[in-house]
């Protein structure tokens, strides 16, 4: 039982941190733990419905937006081996929540959901409706999946009678499954209607900005030893800037050099670094910025549009991406607007003092 939990852990923190690369360790910790199974037809059944239980489970999630993993439209494979890292203990390290429901539901609400947070931290999935979000979408599923899972290692075991037991807890976790499909789609649709919304409204921003009532608050151009970097230029509506709100806004930056978007990246991080922010507080930002901020040539211009606390992005006045999260766009500008800014003067020049 203490090896079994030790290759479950193992296998967790190596699969998520080296993905693939540690795969060929579950797959011997696998063939050891089925050598030394003493039931292996039983053990076979279990470890199976929990794995394609579990696989399908987290690809409709994974459809539905509730997570992603990057650089990758399905599950990774070294997902599907930690999957089967985790059937591995339901029969042997965790049988003890086999004899209480109770205790199966709340082992279910804490420490899964908990996992995928974990797992957030090391940069392995994306979770895009944030972690109070997501946690509460998984763990209540995770609570009836548990269920699910001992209900079945007890028809597997003890078959007499648990059959009516086990349809009943299907039954449930289907509910539960479309209860989950419910909370994520009423929120991914509302994010998606909010971001479509602004695309409509300003799919194109026209040259002049006061065309559509956003009046100059400022501009300053950046300048290194004697080389112009870019021009900045701060718009609001009322064509004063309030920093203790979060007032509709653009921010437009006119590029006098070549720069690619992985530079143009590292050297936000590089900011926010000097502003002595957490990692945690932008690191899952980084994929979607790679996702939507091209390469950038002299003469090319990128614009912050914050409306109704999204951020939507232009690449020369034309819409490219955007990012519903109303704590992006004060992190963006924070590196200009902030008082801690590495560049105080640009700041007063922006914002007109």
């Amino acid at each position: 039982m203490l090896v079994n939990i030790i290759g479950f852990n193992l296998s967790w923190f190596g699969l998520v941190i080296y993905g693939n690369q540690f795969i060929p360790f579950t797959f011997v910790w696998l063939v050891y733990h089925f050598y030394q199974c003493s039931n292996r037809q039983a053990e076979l059944k279990v470890f199976s419905f929990v794995v394609a239980t579990g696989v399908i489970a987290d690809s409709t999630l994974v459809s539905l937006g509730v997570f992603y993993f990057p650089e990758q439209s399905q599950l990774p494979f070294w997902l599907i081996c930690l999957w089967a890292s985790f059937a591995a203990t339901v029969s042997h390290s965790l049988t003890f929540l086999a004899k209480s429901k109770p205790l199966q539901l709340a082992a279910g609400f804490v420490f899964p959901a908990f996992s995928y947070l974990a797992g957030a931290s090391f940069d392995a999935v994306e979770l895009p409706l944030g972690s109070y979000v997501t946690y509460f979408i998984l763990a209540p599923l995770w609570s009836v999946l548990m269920v699910v899972f001992y209900q079945f290692h007890q028809y597997v075991n003890f078959p007499r009678g648990k059959m009516k037991t086990l349809r009943i807890s299907f039954i449930i976790f289907i509910l539960m499954f479309h209860s989950t499909f419910a909370q994520a789609n009423v929120v991914e649709k509302s994010e998606m209607n909010r971001g479509n919304d602004l695309s409509k409204l300003f799919s194109k921003l026209p040259d002049d900005l006061t065309e559509i009532d956003y009046l100059e608050v400022g501009n300053a151009t950046f300048t290194f030893l004697f080389w112009d970097i870019y021009n900045s230029r701060l718009f609001t509506k009322t064509g004063e800037y309030d920093e203790n709100s979060d007032q509709d806004l653009l921010f437009k930056i006119k590029y006098l050099k070549d720069i690619s978007a992985d530079e143009l990246i590292k050297r936000t991080v590089e900011q926010w670094q000097h502003l002595k922010y957490d990692e945690s507080k932008y690191q899952h930002y980084i994929p979607k910025m790679k996702a939507i901020w091209p390469d950038i040539k002299s003469g090319d211009s990128l614009t912050l549009y914050r409306k109704n606390q999204t951020t939507l992005f232009y690449f020369n006045n034309e819409e490219v991406g955007n990012i519903n999260d109303k704590s992006f766009s004060n992190l963006f500008l924070d590196i200009w607007l902030s008082n801690n800014t590495s560049q105080p003067k640009l700041r007063k020049q922006l914002i007109g003092e």
